[in-house]
């Protein structure tokens, strides 16, 4: 059965398709038209109501032009799928061949076992959270989740919070600190990356765990680049705990007793320029990847829009119209 959060209708049959009057509401007039009847102040919040709705003008072309143009948009949009499915496969098989380079490079090689409760230069840290910072309120700049998840470390994923600042003295970030994040989904608890910023410009929320290595014995970046590894992200992930429906959680003994291979500090650093090199590759292939997307998801709006305003005729000149359309 359907929810509250939608409502159903059912087309009059003797008068239009409804394959027709479903691609019709997905067209870009279309769903102009709807954008504009929504209410609410909120991207989370926002309605439309049944009255709004059927106010809304649909074109009505006779049966027979209605199933034409059905049959011309799944011809072209049945190949249009297909070839997004082979994108997005194609986009699986690159993150595949990424964590499995990654995982080879750190596994095979011949060096000591160290703990990494043996590997830090200083205690680990969980950090601090506190509510946001009102309009006009002095605040204390903040990571948030996604800063760790995407590994970026920019204003966009930081928050102003009401932090006292005498209990966020320690708190303050300072370049070659590794954030792992102690609270989050089941896919993502356990991600760690490392911060390479200046010196005290933000502090970590309490749902991050700071680690601080001896870099006389091990690089930061060789460090983050195990913990973000299939392999011991994985061990992580299987060390959380948590009630079902809430964020499952680890501590920080869970991360000290991830055991990894230490090498030398000149092989740690022809690995990280190697592993650099293969994120360098899967990321310009991922970055391929979403701008043929874009351009899938431009084609589609152009089709429809060419469909619903008489442009699509069946002819083999039709894609390249819909492409410049589309500017593809």
């Amino acid at each position: 059965m359907i929810s509250d959060k939608m409502y159903r209708f059912r087309a009059d049959e003797a008068l239009v398709d409804p394959r027709f009057l479903e691609l019709q509401l997905l067209s870009p007039a279309c769903q102009s038209a709807l954008d504009l009847m929504k209410t609410g102040i909120s991207d989370n919040g926002v309605n439309l109501t049944q009255s709004r709705f059927l106010n809304l003008p649909i074109v009505v072309p006779p049966l027979r032009e209605q199933q034409r143009i059905v049959n011309l948009l799944e011809d072209y949009l049945s190949r249009l799928d297909a070839a997004q499915f082979e994108v997005d496969s194609a986009d699986r098989r690159v993150d595949g061949w990424r964590r499995a380079s990654a995982d080879r490079l750190l596994l095979n090689q011949e060096a000591p076992l160290r703990s990494v409760a043996e590997l830090l230069r200083e205690p680990m840290r969980n950090g601090h959270s506190a509510r946001a910072a009102r309009d006009g309120e002095p605040g204390v700049r903040t990571l948030t989740l996604t800063a760790v998840t995407r590994g970026l470390f920019a204003d966009a994923f930081t928050k102003m919070s009401a932090a006292d600042p005498k209990r966020v003295v320690g708190l303050w970030l300072a370049p070659g600190d590794i954030l792992v994040q102690r609270s989050n989904t089941p896919e993502l608890v356990g991600t760690a990356a490392m911060y390479g910023g200046p010196n005290n410009w933000a502090i970590f929320p309490d749902l991050m765990i700071r680690l601080r290595v001896d870099t006389e014995v091990v690089l930061p970046e060789y460090v983050t680049a195990v913990l973000r590894s299939e392999r011991v992200h994985r061990q992580l992930r299987d060390k959380a705990k948590g009630l079902a429906g809430s964020m499952p959680k680890i501590d920080q003994q869970a991360i000290a007793s991830i055991v990894l291979k230490v090498p030398s500090l000149p092989c740690q650093r022809e690995l990280v320029a190697k592993l650099s090199e293969i994120e360098r590759v899967a990321n310009r292939l991922a970055m391929d990847a979403g701008t043929t997307r874009r351009q899938g998801q431009a084609l589609r709006k152009a089709m429809l829009d060419a469909a619903f305003s008489g442009r699509l005729t069946g002819r083999g000149s039709d894609m390249d119209m819909v492409e410049e359309i589309a500017g593809v």
